[in-house]
């Protein structure tokens, strides 16, 4: 069963093609052993690029516009990723981006739309079960409830702040109980003041995807990025 599961999962992956989501070529088995053919990205994770205060914040906000584009493609596929975090961002040495790991991501039976009231169903993995990293979790995700691409929004949000300010939207929880009453309860800080390279507007953007509930997030991150993209260095000046 988890050998079928991971490779419908990684079929579900293969269908997104996009500058910034790592490739995937091939899938199958062999004497029984999945595996999984993916390009091979030279450079660091965007782990390594939080609390650079050294990097333009222009440039930052770049890698997070082509981070939500990828995101909103899979999404118009009904892929949710569900493990957004900058562990799983690559940055190449000439400022390009790369999603990856699409390993737990759940294929809706329809492509989202927020918009339209999107659902999630025909989960990949285990019902009832919340897949993801904690930290990064949206308190629906959390709860195990259903999840759409709004989910990937907060994740996105919370590595957004993160990468903007060197620190997580509700500081740093000690233990699971910490980080489930943050992820559920704590409202993010603002944080334009302590760090006011980032303009206020792009604050707010931030603080929008971080909110509890889905409805009061962007219904989408194509409209996300309208709103961000005019902050961030140009495409081509993204390293």
């Amino acid at each position: 069963e988890g050998t079928a599961r991971l490779l419908r999962e990684a079929r579900a992956a293969a269908a997104l093609v996009h500058p910034s989501a790592v490739a995937i070529y091939d899938v199958g088995e062999v004497d029984g052993a999945p595996f999984i053919a993916m390009e091979l990205v030279p450079g660091v994770t965007m782990r390594d690029k939080v609390g650079d205060r050294a990097i333009p914040v222009a440039t930052r906000l770049r890698w997070l516009c082509d981070v939500a584009r990828v995101l909103e493609a899979a999404h118009k596929l009904g892929i949710v990723h569900r493990d957004v975090k900058p562990d799983n961002v690559m940055v190449r040495a000439d400022g390009a981006v790369k999603v990856l790991d699409f390993g737990i991501a759940r294929k809706l039976e329809t492509p989202f739309d927020a918009a339209a009231g999107g659902g999630a169903a025909g989960t990949l993995t285990a019902k009832g079960t919340p897949i993801g990293t904690p930290l990064y979790m949206a308190p629906e995700q959390m709860l195990a409830e259903d999840v759409d691409g709004r989910a990937d929004q907060f994740a996105w949000g919370v590595m957004a702040y993160e990468l903007l300010t060197g620190e997580l939207p509700w500081g740093q929880p000690k233990d699971g109980v910490g980080v489930m009453y943050a992820i559920l309860k704590k409202e993010a800080e603002p944080f334009h003041q302590a760090h006011p390279d980032v303009p206020p507007d792009v604050e707010t953007i931030v603080l929008r995807a971080l909110q509890k509930e889905p409805d009061d997030r962007y219904p989408t991150m194509d409209e996300l990025v309208l709103d961000l993209e005019g902050y961030a260095a140009p495409p081509d000046q993204g390293a």
